[in-house]
């Protein structure tokens, strides 16, 4: 049998944050089905899984997701309660007070023009409709373009970028918004892409910034 030796090591043909947004996942399923968060067993399990990633910008992505989970978790069960000195508000506040002090502590200082749950809910709805519609343009439901194979790869990028949205609300409005005008701007100045800002901009005006309704309202140049 003929030894191996190897010279090199092969670069990873995967990107990590995805492996990361994969273990957010699965950790929020198993571990914080909501909408109540013990503060010890939520915590103690957290810092466990924070041990298990390589680097503090992993740490920030893996939180960044856990956060938005809980504020969801939260909001939707505020939505729905009419128990008088209901707990699960302030004890989910305690948890997510842990979870932005974990976030602080791995490098990302938290912006103070903050999200309310009723915001990141509205505005979570309305990415899921972009994702939607643009699944159906995708599949050739509508027809925008004269060639919607060559238009693939870009309404998966695309996709792809709203749909991270909802992860990075953690960094204030200001940049949370500067991220929507780079998605929309970028995509306006892509050969052929007018249409498609023409047609999803009645559902990016529902992120509610009236910078991005006065543009989509001109039309994308």
């Amino acid at each position: 049998m003929t030894e191996k030796s190897y010279q090199t090591i092969p670069l990873p043909d995967f990107p990590f944050a995805s492996v990361v947004n994969r273990k957010a996942q699965k950790f929020c399923s198993w571990k914080l089905h909501g909408p109540v968060f013990p503060f010890k067993e939520s915590t103690d399990n957290v810092q466990q899984q924070l041990w298990e990633l390589n680097t503090n910008a992993d740490k920030v992505q893996f939180l960044g997701y856990l956060v938005n989970h809980v504020v969801e978790k939260i909001a939707l069960h505020e939505s729905q309660c009419n128990k008088p000195g209901c707990r699960v508000v302030p004890e989910g506040q305690e948890f997510l007070y842990y979870l932005y002090g974990k976030l602080d502590e791995n490098g990302l200082k938290i912006a103070g023009d903050t999200f309310t749950f009723e915001e990141i809910i509205s505005n979570n709805n309305a990415i899921d409709e972009i994702g939607t519609r643009l699944d159906e343009i995708k599949t050739g439901e509508h027809i925008l373009f004269d060639d919607l194979q060559a238009m693939t790869g870009l309404l998966e990028q695309l996709a792809g970028d709203v749909t991270e949205l909802k992860t990075l609300y953690i960094l204030g409005k200001k940049k949370w918004y500067q991220q929507v005008y780079g998605i929309i701007f970028e995509t306006a100045a892509s050969k052929g892409m007018d249409e498609l800002i023409k047609e999803l901009a009645p559902l990016f005006t529902k992120l509610s910034h009236q910078v991005i309704s006065a543009y989509l309202g001109t039309g994308a140049h």
